[in-house]
């Protein structure tokens, strides 16, 4: 595909002129167009190109990076996982997480919200103060993953 003196020109097996009539044209990268590029033309309706974007042939690629830190860091991600460790034995504030993870509160708080959708962790208030505690899925999540102390 190449674009030069006001025309976009395509390698195609076929010839064909489209005038876009004003209406323009529809770019969409797609990882499903890949090595091709895909032309789109219904009458009343704007042309599209639909194309694979850079780098979309790595996604087709066996080889995968090997996994850093441990299974479940590799399940959960780093931080997550980090959290639900810190979790053990007693239940935490945000701001202490935060403290021991040294993380800022706000990224606890975003991954606390996430572990508590997956019912891996459990709000309890006190006063002021909301605790988090590893629930029942949570400690057998970490069992799971050779993680209890």
């Amino acid at each position: 595909m190449r674009y030069g003196g006001g025309a976009l020109k395509l390698d195609k097996a076929y010839e064909a002129t489209i005038e876009p009539a004003g209406r323009g044209i529809t770019l969409v990268p797609c990882v499903f167009a890949w090595p091709r590029v895909e032309v789109l033309v219904q009458p009343g309706y704007r042309p599209t190109l639909a194309y694979g974007p850079r780098g979309v042939a790595n996604l087709w690629s066996s080889a995968s990076p090997a996994p850093n830190g441990t299974a479940i860091e590799a399940a959960l991600g780093s931080g997550r996982a980090s959290i639900l460790k810190g979790l053990l034995p007693v239940p935490r504030t945000t701001t202490e997480l935060a403290h021991q993870l040294h993380l800022s509160p706000a990224t606890v708080s975003a991954h606390l919200l996430r572990l508590k959708a997956a019912e891996l962790v459990e709000p309890h208030r006190s006063g002021k103060r909301v605790c988090y505690r590893l629930s029942c899925a949570g400690e057998s999540l970490l069992r799971v993953f050779g993680e209890t102390r």
